[in-house]
């Protein structure tokens, strides 16, 4: 079946992103399907000589809540449940993976439980700063939006 191009990006991504993970936890994993593309060309070393700067967990946190929090991100990155299931089992081998599955969810739902008014003010000072941002680089169809929504805000 047909995916969307940038389904097909973001899933690339995705796969990129487990397999430099499973790479720094030193993890060859046993994969229960092939793989479905090339394998991507190795990173190469900035100009100053240091490592790319990735957004994967350098370090795997090694406390409860820091597992959690890695859970949740995976679970917010919009990773599939194999996709989190997999990178649990290779980032914490050692933990039960549903227990930490769970934990994640846990801190998904604590984050619904927000007050009314703290969503209002942060939604207000994000599209204040939209607001600001689109004018420092000229683009007025994105401020005049994030005006409009202000005012929705406000009412």
């Amino acid at each position: 079946m047909p995916v969307a191009p940038e389904v097909a990006e973001k899933l690339k991504e995705m796969r990129k992103r487990l397999r430099e993970a499973e790479r720094l936890a030193g993890v060859k994993p046993d994969y229960r399907q092939p793989a479905q593309e090339p394998p991507d060309e190795p990173q190469q070393p900035s100009p100053e000589g240091q490592p790319p700067k990735t957004d994967l967990v350098i370090q795997p946190p090694t406390t409860p809540a820091g597992k959690a929090n890695q859970v949740l991100k995976w679970i917010v990155s919009g990773a599939s449940e194999f996709d989190v299931a997999e990178a649990i089992a290779t980032t914490f081998p050692t933990d039960d993976q549903a227990e930490l599955l769970l934990a994640g969810i846990r801190l998904l739902r604590e984050a619904t439980a927000i007050d009314p008014d703290t969503l209002r003010a942060f939604s207000f000072e994000a599209t204040r700063d939209i607001y600001r941002k689109a004018l420092e680089i000229s683009d007025f169809p994105t401020a005049l939006r994030a005006l409009r929504q202000l005012q929705d805000i406000a009412h």
